[in-house]
């Protein structure tokens, strides 16, 4: 990396501690960073950003006076607003990708009855899933989040009671979490599995999950819901299958059931629908319910075309004022973060040629997914939200902000703050700022080499301990783990090198061929 190879004398991408500075045991904890601060819409400005106590109190073209034992920052990289994956299975991570998801499915009962799924890959999961392993699972997800630059992540609510003893000690906010979301107002983002179970005879029977919805809803205790929902094909992509019946018949359960009638005397909080794949976008009923309920989608394009080899429209809910927001599922059958999954959605959108930007794509992981969680103080670098940010550091001098972060290897993330604390990047630009860090496991690569991240003391781990333990525990199995970083993991790069050729194969030279008879047509 060209720019981490300057001298020290020089500026830029030095972290200078002010002679003012004292311990880390000061009053406040302050930070000012200056450098080109990505807007919403994608741009940059040049700015200063202070932050104290974990929140952002301005972001300003001048620079201001300093506060004594602040620390100060000159980036030259771009600095971005923390990502949202508001879907995500954790603890599952570790996995590879599931060789047997071949686009063969049509909804997600299919593939859990697969015998290759039961016996492969969730046999397997199960005896890794043990009491020696728990911690480690769950800061194996975190890390490779933080390692897409994830700063908040969808979190389940089926944890047990010493897993979510463990996941309060991690780092990467979490939406099931009330201190982590520091909304202050006593009220939860609850997740579900499922909130509707399809019978042999073909009708849709509710669950519990929704009622819970309902009365915490009523009762004025729900910030947002977020629900699995209807998952398998569309019938977009697909011109030799309609939409699965079943998904369909799910989501129309949903529009016509009870909690769902009463528009005048209902509360409307956030519902972040993932997947909803009985969508259909040409129905005005249908996005009139989702307007008028206050409803957008997850969308996990990468688990939706391995799975299924369909996806929704997003283009046209997007342009119907659907929001949008990304998630990147599970290792098995989706993509290592939510950055990723961005940057496998700007390859398939651009193959099928929808019109769809990188800055939308940008604020399904920004603006459009706290929107989809209702939370005012997430997903921008502004004043008064949570100093929830990273930094890229591009050798590539010429990229705007949505070219690198689309294309540059994520190895070049130099740092992710969270609650204003320096939790995970290169050595030198996080141990200025935060001492309680240990190096990524060697055996991650040439890519990791001087990468650290923070794991709070009290959780008593060792990181390279506990990998090389679970790692050796694989290969018993004879299964090999999911890498932290992309370009050090070849199955990871040769099954998503797969699915970018299925979907040139089948979407792309299809087009390419009915342009091409329309033009010797005419």
């Amino acid at each position: 990396m060209k720019t981490r190879s300057l001298s020290s004398s020089l500026i830029l991408g030095v972290i200078t501690l002010l002679t003012v500075s004292f311990s880390f045991a000061q009053e406040h904890n302050r930070i000012l960073l200056y450098g080109k601060v990505v807007q919403k819409d994608g741009t940059f400005k040049k700015q200063y950003v202070y932050i104290e106590d974990g929140a952002i109190k301005y972001v300003q073209k001048k620079k201001p006076k300093l506060l004594r034992g602040t620390k100060f920052v000159y980036e030259v990289g771009y600095i971005y607003p923390g990502l949202i994956d508001l879907h995500s299975h954790i603890t599952y991570n570790i996995m590879p990708v599931w060789e047997g998801a071949q686009s063969q499915f049509s909804n997600r009962f299919e593939w859990r009855k697969d015998e290759n799924y039961k016996n492969g890959f969730r046999n397997t999961y199960k005896a890794l899933n043990i009491p020696e392993f728990k911690t480690g699972l769950l800061l194996y997800d975190e890390i490779q989040a933080l390692a897409g630059a994830t700063t908040l992540i969808q979190e389940s609510g089926i944890l047990d009671n010493e897993s979510r003893t463990v996941t309060k000690g991690l780092v990467v906010r979490g939406t099931d979490f009330e201190e982590d979301l520091e909304l202050n107002n006593g009220k939860k983002v609850a997740s579900s599995f499922e909130i509707f179970e399809p019978k042999a005879n073909g009708t849709i029977i509710s669950k519990d999950a929704l009622d819970s919805f309902a009365k915490r809803r009523g009762e004025g205790k729900l910030q947002a819901f977020i629900t699995h929902l209807a998952e398998g094909r569309t019938g977009f992509l697909r011109p030799d299958h309609t939409a699965d019946p079943l998904c369909r018949a799910e989501f129309e359960a949903m529009m016509n059931h009870p909690y769902f009638s009463d528009v005048e005397n209902t509360p409307k909080v956030p519902v972040a629908l993932i997947h909803s794949s009985g969508i259909d976008p040409q129905n005005d009923k249908h996005i009139e319910f989702l307007k008028t309920w206050n409803m957008g989608i997850v969308w996990s394009p990468v688990s939706n075309l391995l799975l299924y080899g369909d996806t929704l429209d997003i283009e046209t809910l997007l342009r119907k004022d659907i929001p949008i927001a990304l998630g990147s599922d599970w290792s098995p059958s989706g993509s290592k973060h939510v950055l990723d999954e961005a940057r496998m959605a700007r390859f398939y959108l651009d193959t099928i040629g929808a019109h769809v930007s990188d800055t939308e794509l940008f604020q399904m992981m920004t603006t459009q997914a706290a929107k989809l969680i209702g939370h005012p103080n997430l997903g921008e670098i502004k004043e008064g939200n949570l100093a929830d940010l990273f930094i890229l550091e591009d050798p590539n001098p010429d990229y705007t902000p949505m070219e690198s972060l689309f294309k540059t290897d994520v190895k070049y993330i130099t740092l992710v703050m969270i609650r204003g604390r320096a939790v995970y990047g290169y050595e030198d630009r996080v141990l200025p700022l935060e001492s309680n860090v240990q190096k990524l496991p060697s055996i991650e690569g040439e890519a990791v080499r001087n990468k650290v991240v923070y794991i709070d003391p009290a959780l008593n781990i060792n990181l390279n301990d506990i990998i090389s333990k679970m790692e050796a525990h694989l290969k018993t199995l004879g299964v090999y783990r999911n890498n932290f970083l992309t370009s050090t993991d070849r199955r990871y790069q040769n099954r998503m090198f797969e699915l970018q050729q299925m979907i040139f194969t089948n979407f792309l030279v299809p087009r390419l061929q009915k342009q091409t008879q329309e033009e010797e047509k005419q």
